[in-house]
């Protein structure tokens, strides 16, 4: 048993060096060009984009909290639950 476990700490030694000499000869190697396509812009904050109404929206949880007061406001929800949201968008 003891055998055992002296053998899988030696095998476990024998990987790890061999991963690392692996990395460093990875790191040593000239990178990888791939085509990447350029991402596509933002809707939201960008000076150029196809909906310049939204760009005051800094991220996703503001357009969505402002998309649900919208639909609440068609619901005729409670005026302080509108207002309680509008303050958390600021």
């Amino acid at each position: 048993m003891a055998d055992d476990i002296v053998t899988m700490q030696q095998d476990a030694v024998r990987r790890v060096h061999e991963m690392r000499a692996k990395a460093r000869s990875n790191l040593s190697e000239e990178p990888i060009h791939t085509n990447h396509k350029e991402p596509e812009p933002s809707l939201l904050g960008n000076s150029g984009s196809k909906m310049p109404l939204l760009s005051f929206i800094k991220d996703k949880e503001q357009l969505f909290l402002l998309l649900l007061i919208v639909l609440l406001m068609g619901e005729d929800c409670d005026q302080t639950l509108l207002l309680a949201l509008l303050y958390i968008c600021l």
